[in-house]
């Protein structure tokens, strides 16, 4: 049920805009969400590869989606945390930045947001976007 970019983001103006939205819509979105799940299972496997171990990982939830499209601007097509990994360890800053450099090695392409520095919306951790298989995790 691959989308188009277009009609991915056609679907997420109709969710934005939508009081409630269609359940033909929501169908869509479940199925784009999904979609995410085969990415989110390489992230894994090779962030274990390079000795991440991760603790959590989700797909972000069909309400959760629909509230960050009406909270913010950005486009469905261009939303980084469908699929999302976390790896909690006590680390020191250096060990922190060491496992990051390792991630970007390993995942071209891979955007890394510190989030140490610059807290946002409570986060204080890095934050790595990484692209496998044109999706991102």
């Amino acid at each position: 049920m691959t989308l188009s970019k277009t009609q991915v983001d056609k679907l997420g103006e109709r969710l934005r805009k939508a009081d409630v939205p269609s359940d033909e819509d929501l169908r869509l979105l479940s199925g784009f969400r999904e979609e995410r799940r085969a990415a989110m299972d390489a992230a894994t496997s090779g962030l274990s590869e390079i000795g991440g171990t991760v603790q959590a990982r989700r797909l972000k939830t069909i309400n959760s989606i629909v509230d960050k499209l009406r909270r913010e601007s950005a486009r469905l097509s261009q939303v980084q945390d469908i699929a999302g990994l976390r790896i909690v360890s006590h680390l020191t800053r250096t060990e922190q930045d060491r496992i990051v450099e390792r991630i970007e090695a390993h995942f071209p392409g891979a955007k890394v947001f510190d989030r140490r520095v610059a807290p946002s919306h409570g986060y204080r951790a890095v934050h790595v976007v990484v692209p496998v298989d044109s999706q991102l995790v």
